[in-house]
């Protein structure tokens, strides 16, 4: 068979039956760079490889609401951006491919509960609102409905005892304190 043509051959993969597919010899023979079963490395679905079969608890949370996709066209490898929809909350819906979904083979959860989006369930002052109360937002820069409850962000508080004293503390840390500023805690404090 003549591999510098440009005419397409059918190809059958051992791995499935439905493992068929059309493409030039030299695509498969090219030394450099040879194609293998579009399949089997996720760029098409298969019995095997749809990611309802691959990665089920992944499928469920396509957002049918949003979108009429069919998940049997779908891979772990796909780029196609699909609406999803985390089973924690229902406020936390986003859009991105499946393959950005998995890690190392691993299912990459939902953006909004890893603090990197806000939404209404995970915001300072819906979620710890007698926290949120003590934050001072003009001295922060920040609101308690723009921080995520978990958050890094080095906040400016008021003091539970003392209302006079502020301190500063990430978001995070304050959570585990009872609200009294190191000065009232007995601690040095600059």
């Amino acid at each position: 068979m003549p591999t510098a043509g440009r005419a397409t051959v059918w190809w059958k993969c051992q791995a499935g039956d439905d493992h068929r597919w059309s493409a030039p010899p030299y695509s498969r023979t090219n030394p450099s760079k040879p194609a293998g079963c579009p399949f089997c490395s996720g760029r098409r679905p298969s019995s095997t490889t749809r990611l309802d079969v691959t990665h089920p608890e992944l499928a469920a949370q396509l957002d049918s609401t949003r979108s009429s996709i069919d998940v049997s066209e779908l891979t772990a490898g796909s780029q196609k951006i699909v609406p999803w929809v985390c089973p924690v909350a229902l406020d936390h819906r986003w859009a991105g491919p499946p393959a950005s979904r998995i890690r190392k083979g691993r299912i990459v959860g939902c953006p909004f509960c890893a603090g990197r989006r806000l939404s209404i369930t995970n915001r300072l002052d819906t979620r710890v609102p007698e926290v949120a109360a003590y934050l001072n937002a003009d001295q922060s820069g920040r609101s308690a409905d723009k921080l995520y409850f978990r958050s890094n962000f080095r906040a400016v508080w008021t003091c539970v005892a003392n209302p006079e004293h502020s301190y500063s503390l990430p978001v995070h840390d304050r959570l585990l304190t009872t609200g009294r500023c190191p000065k009232c805690r007995g601690l040095p404090w600059n």
